[in-house]
């Protein structure tokens, strides 16, 4: 009786062993956790792509890649816009709900903000840890108890500290802000220090309201015994986007004082001097240390908040060196950056590479020079032959190398000359066709909005005949580079015919594109034709959303734009309208 239970015992083993060892590796997938990283900024924004790869390389030996998800609200360049933030809560909502993740991440403000203001169960159910936090008393984060992470902070008290202990004859800093998301805070943060009185005896003012080349006319002006900090800028009073790589070496080279800020990874290395700054690599890595713990079990709510990040005086030396500042004048601890290095500490490697080549060929030199006497004849053939030959080839390497750039340079005005209208300098028809129609098929299959407009000059016909035809290419010529100056950068503008422009927006609704050309036809009012005569434009506006091809979308905007003409000139009438 024994035997027969064990070998009925033996018999289901075998039987059922090999689905449970198939139910294995599904079952150790399944529980693999899943983290949703959520950038309040775009990757295009150094911060954000710091951040973002720091972020990996901790999570990337934890999980399997496909078990990270990332979401950019691109938030620099919509601040503040409820709509678009409601529609990313409806796509992550669609994309997540049915598999909600098992951490949060966020990274800045907005991103906590979206969060916690969210009403959806398994966002607010997951673990929450955020970092790159400004402004904490802005978020209620009893909403989310499940919480922890790392407030960055301000350091704008510290800096102006860092400023008067690096100039001590400095009588006015210059505060930079804007008015859209964190600089708005930054910049009230810094009238409520003014308020104050905590630096009675040195002038603090908040600049806020400018447009870019405001901004750089008022640093250019600045008294010797000024300086300037730098809070926080998304954009200008035009909606312009700044961008630290791109605007700030410029306004640096063009400003008599040093410019200050916090921001480490944006401003170091492009023109600032420095200041009490912070880093996002410190963040991310004290944030996914803590994801680390409560994937190990240990809840969000027993993890301290971590009440600000590391600021630390910083200082570029090349900067120091253009201000004469003294080294006496440092604080303790600053880090210099771009310290220039000593010949031989530079070149170390390469030194220690010539010194054993020149080694080597000194001892082939000299088992050479045994044999000298027999070879030399033969050397003096050799050194012959090789001469001619390199020769030969260097002058057929030469003809060959100018016969190819000749065929470059001739390939490259060609494609030119056919695709630039000669005398605007902008794309010319044959190349916008080409582009609407990869555009218009580009719009169906993805599914993303296609604006078109087509613009004409009012009262052309009347300009050639009053000030003559010369006159009339110059009006066109001023109108196409001041609509390429204030268009997108994905954005292409085509001479159409004669006064007649077409605008190609991509991925820009029916109504994104309205505001761009309202904006166009005011700016055209700035081109005079003479005296206090100034120019107007008519725009008509099509959407992709209305038509199923490009011949319906170029007929809906031609008769958009007939309409501007009959209903009065200067103006701009949309499908919407």
């Amino acid at each position: 009786m024994l035997i027969r239970h064990i070998l009925f015992i033996i018999f289901i083993t075998i039987i059922y062993s090999p689905i449970l060892r198939a139910d294995t590796p599904r079952a150790q997938f399944s529980d693999q956790p899943h983290i949703l990283i959520i950038h309040s900024y775009h990757l295009q924004f150094p911060w954000t792509r710091l951040l973002n790869d720091k972020l990996l390389s901790n999570f990337e030996a934890l999980l399997p890649g496909e078990q990270i998800h990332i979401e950019f609200m691109d938030e620099r360049r919509y601040s503040d816009n409820p709509q678009i933030r409601a529609e990313l809560l409806r796509l992550y909502d669609l994309k997540y709900a049915e598999q909600p993740p098992d951490v949060v991440m966020v990274s800045d403000d907005a991103a906590l903000n979206l969060v916690l203001t969210a009403d959806l169960p398994w966002l607010k159910n997951a673990p929450l840890v955020f970092l790159g936090i400004n402004v904490p008393e802005g978020h209620d984060l009893s909403r989310h108890p499940q919480h922890t992470g790392v407030l960055e902070g301000m350091a704008i008290e510290e800096n102006i500290g860092f400023i008067r202990t690096l100039l001590p004859a400095t009588r006015e800093i210059l505060l930079i802000a804007d008015r859209s998301g964190l600089g708005a805070l930054m910049g009230n943060e810094a009238r409520q220090l003014i308020r104050n009185q905590r630096f009675h005896d040195i002038k603090l003012s908040v600049y806020d309201d400018f447009t870019f080349a405001e901004l750089e006319q008022r640093l250019a002006a600045l008294p010797a015994d000024s300086a300037v900090l730098f809070l926080a800028i998304h954009n200008d009073r035009n909606g312009d986007y700044f961008s630290y790589a791109k605007h700030l070496p410029v306004l640096s080279a063009k400003t008599p004082v040093p410019i200050f800020g916090m921001w480490g990874d944006l401003m170091m290395g492009q023109g600032s001097i420095g200041g009490m700054m912070h880093n996002a690599s410190s963040q991310a890595e004290m944030a996914a240390q803590m994801v680390r713990k409560i994937l190990s079990g240990v809840p969000a709510a027993d993890i301290p908040v971590l009440p600000k990040t590391r600021f630390t005086p910083q200082l570029d030396e090349r900067q120091r060196l253009r201000f004469n500042i003294p080294l006496s004048n440092l604080p303790s601890g600053t880090e210099l950056h771009f310290r220039p290095q000593s010949f031989l500490a530079t070149h170390a490697v390469l030194i220690s590479v010539s010194l054993s080549i020149i080694a080597l060929l000194s001892l082939i030199i000299l088992v050479l020079s045994l044999n000298i006497r027999r070879r030399q004849h033969a050397e003096q053939q050799w050194q012959s032959l090789r001469l001619t030959l390199e020769q030969r080839v260097s002058q057929r390497t030469n003809t060959l190398n100018r016969q190819n750039q000749q065929l470059t340079e001739l390939s490259q005005q060609l494609a030119l000359q056919a695709n630039t209208d000669i005398l605007t300098g902008i794309s010319n028809r044959r190349h916008g066709d080409e582009q609407l129609h990869k555009a218009m098929k580009n719009a169906l299959q993805q599914k993303i909005p296609l604006s078109l407009a087509l613009i004409d000059v009012d009262y052309f016909k009347r300009i050639n005949d009053q000030f003559g035809h010369e006159r009339g290419d110059q009006i066109l010529i001023e109108l196409a580079d001041l609509l390429t100056k204030h268009i997108r950068p994905q954005d292409l503008l085509v001479r159409w015919g004669g006064e007649e422009f077409m605008l190609l927006l991509s991925n820009c609704t029916a109504e994104q594109a309205t505001a761009l050309c309202e904006r166009l036809r005011q700016q055209a009012r700035s081109i005079r034709v003479s005296g206090d005569n100034t120019l107007s434009i008519s725009i008509g506006i099509s959407s992709s959303t209305n038509a199923d091809n490009t011949a319906q979308l170029l007929h809906q905007a031609d008769k958009n734009l007939y309409a501007a003409k009959a209903g009065g000139r200067n103006r701009v009438i949309c499908d919407s309208d």
